[in-house]
């Protein structure tokens, strides 16, 4: 059915592997990335050295697979979330994520 909710967001996203300490900013928005729907949700990190920074998790699916990339920066989350998805949005990664989901 594809990623339901922010729950599955927050669990697939991995955030935990750059800091324990993560907290949603908000709601987490629909979105389309080559031709697969998903989730995007931003985050609040506390980094171990007290530097905060913000991150997006974003999960997408195909079929019955997944697919999620993880962002973060010191900008404000908007601005980490535009250029995630003006990244994962190019020819050539959309080209290799449908390549990859479809198992070439």
């Amino acid at each position: 059915t594809g990623v339901a909710d922010d729950d599955e967001v927050d669990r697939v996203a991995d955030l935990d592997l750059m800091s324990e300490r993560f907290v949603p900013l908000e709601a987490g928005k629909t979105i389309r990335i080559a031709d697969m729907p998903g989730r995007l949700r931003a985050y609040d990190l506390h980094m171990a050295n007290g530097a905060r920074h913000r991150a997006i998790g974003i999960a997408v699916s195909r079929r019955c697979d997944l697919m999620v990339a993880v962002a973060q920066g010191t900008g404000a989350a908007p601005e980490v979330a535009r250029l995630a998805l003006d990244f994962l949005a190019s020819r050539e990664m959309e080209r290799w994520m449908i390549a990859a989901m479809d198992g070439g």
